[in-house]
């Protein structure tokens, strides 16, 4: 059987119609910087698994843009008698997924030097493995592809965010990939996320 990477895209943006124009970014100081019409995390996905595909892993691909119902963490504890998340909403499709998966890898963009909300409402809503006396799924590794516009944009909060949540959940941490910038290294940053899926493939 093939090792089974889930490929979690965090951002709330698809992929864009064939031909769509880049958007006109107003910046400071009075000029424009353009960026993808399409979800950057998508294509960086779609190139991690063409690279952990030909390395033999079976990945699952799942998009926060199609997953747009996911609540945050209410702290009801209602998984306290079921063992379950008792919120009927989108996050109850990526749960068999985690349960599944030997390894995860989160396509992430960065907003304000960390994480998206909906990123964060993710992590959160794992807290019912906890209650299930399992912790959580016992993955061989979890690893990140960040992605932001900006190119001196500092990631360092968004890097030891990602650490400490793999800290505290217990999965091996097996990188952060960063990817400043898509627009002006394009096949730079495909072939780097291409490059990773070659590598965590085989290992996964």
């Amino acid at each position: 059987m093939k090792p089974r990477i889930l490929v979690l895209s965090l951002s709330p943006r698809g992929l864009a119609p064939a031909g769509a124009k880049p958007i006109e970014l107003p910046r400071p100081g009075d000029w424009i910087e353009p960026v993808p019409a399409d979800s950057t995390c998508m294509r960086l996905a779609g190139a991690f698994i063409e690279g952990a595909s030909a390395a033999g892993a079976e990945c699952v691909l799942k998009s926060l843009h199609e997953l747009r119902n996911i609540s945050p963490c209410r702290a009801c504890y209602g998984c306290l008698k079921t063992g379950k998340c008792i919120i009927p909403d989108d996050m109850q499709q990526l749960y068999p997924e985690f349960d599944q998966a030997d390894a995860v890898v989160f396509v992430s963009p960065l907003y304000y030097a960390t994480l998206p909300a909906q990123a964060m409402a993710v992590i959160n809503r794992l807290y019912p493995y906890w209650i299930d006396g399992i912790r959580y799924p016992k993955l061989k590794f979890a690893a990140v592809i960040g992605a932001c516009a900006d190119e001196g944009q500092n990631w360092d909060i968004f890097d030891r965010t990602w650490r400490s949540i793999f800290g505290e959940i217990g999965w091996p941490d097996a990188g952060i990939l960063h990817a400043p910038r898509f627009m002006e290294h394009v096949e730079e940053q495909l072939n780097a996320a291409r490059q990773l899926g070659a590598e965590l493939g085989a290992r996964a």
